[in-house]
């Protein structure tokens, strides 16, 4: 009991979810005595449930697969993983099934009141009852410990994850970027590479800036309480409108930030002009119409956080500039002379 408590105490302390993790994977990998302890991560793409996993141990060590780049390698349809299905679909708190000799147990990850993966144990003997126990009450602590994580990173108004949690996510992104080796933004000659991208072809993760168009004035005209429910209303619709593994921030007042993970240029515009539409169609109560202007650029290794978050505002102020209610790409306006490269940007643009 002793050991056990000290590896709680090292769950439990930890503030970075990877660690958070390993630490709970490797506790019931040694307490349990089993072959192998697997966390499978749900993913959600147009409400299709996908799953991978993203830590294990067995008798080969630890491993980790981080998925805030993109999601682990052999991730599929949750469908293909009827076990795990079969939890997800009927809420069911455990499952056994017995797999070429080996018996399978799995139980559900919960986050608050959404399904956030599963933690799935092979073994050679059938559980016991106080191992049951052990792994039922370690996968709760898990949870906990998951949504005292999101209390700290998730903005109170919106629900969408705050700016302190934009910057590190950014930062992770960027010097995990750096360690497989992505090129540079910049050809030899200073102008913007068509280079191939992290994941090979011309796929790229992308920054946007959104910012709602004269939110001053449903401030002025309505008061800061029909404010805070556009801001509301807007995040929600973020929610709806973008995949599950892209990452959706309130960067502060009006702004918000997404991350999106590696997909070609043509896909990233296609993604902020549908959701700028949506916004533009939806009737919000009392205020009517309201639309955002949008900028947005690809990442690199080579950039610095504020390098990146610059060229997304250059963009942001060229579409403010010129007629609001519209999505602008920094490489494309430099390609085509909408904006000129600067050497020294000026860190945060004025909107209003």
């Amino acid at each position: 009991m002793p050991q056990l408590l000290r590896y709680l105490c090292d769950i439990t302390a930890q503030r970075d979810r990877a660690r958070l993790e390993k630490h709970v994977v490797r506790t019931l990998y040694d307490f349990l005595g089993v072959q192998q302890v697997s966390i499978h991560r749900l993913y959600m793409v147009q409400d299709k449930p996908l799953t991978g996993i993203t830590t294990w141990a067995d008798a080969s060590g630890l491993h980790h697969v981080d998925d805030d780049l993109c999601w682990p390698k052999g991730t599929i349809p949750l469908a293909e993983h009827p076990q795990l299905q079969q939890i997800y679909q009927d809420g069911i708190e455990k499952t056994e099934t017995a797999t070429q000799g080996r018996l399978v147990t799995a139980l559900p990850i919960q986050r608050g009141e959404q399904l956030f993966g599963f933690v799935e144990i092979i073994h050679e003997q059938a559980l016991q009852a106080q191992q049951i126990e052990t792994l039922r009450d370690l996968t709760t602590i898990y949870s906990n410990c998951i949504a005292l994580l999101d209390y700290s990173e998730i903005d109170s108004l919106t629900g969408l994850l705050n700016r302190k949690t934009f910057d590190e996510k950014l930062i992770k992104i960027l010097s995990q970027m750096n360690a497989h080796g992505d090129a540079s933004r910049h050809d030899h000659n200073g102008v913007p590479s068509r280079r191939e991208g992290h994941y090979g072809g011309d796929k790229q993760h992308w920054l946007a800036v959104i910012d709602i168009d004269f939110f001053k004035r449903v401030n002025d005209n309505f008061g800061h309480l029909m404010g805070d429910e556009i801001l509301l209303l807007v995040a929600t619709l973020m929610k709806r409108s973008f995949r599950g593994e892209d990452k959706l921030f309130r960067f502060g007042g009006e702004e918000f930030v997404v991350l999106l993970k590696p997909v070609k240029l043509e896909d990233a515009l296609r993604v902020f002009e549908r959701f700028r539409q949506t916004i533009a169609d939806y009737h919000f109560p009392q205020v009517g119409q309201v639309t955002i202007s949008i900028g947005f650029t690809y990442i690199t290794a080579q950039d610095t956080p504020s390098q990146v978050i610059d060229a997304a505002d250059e963009a942001l102020y060229y579409a403010k500039t010129h007629g609001r209610n519209q999505v602008q790409n920094y490489e494309q306006l430099i390609e085509n002379g909408g904006l000129q490269r600067k050497d020294n940007k000026s860190g945060d643009v004025e909107l209003f």
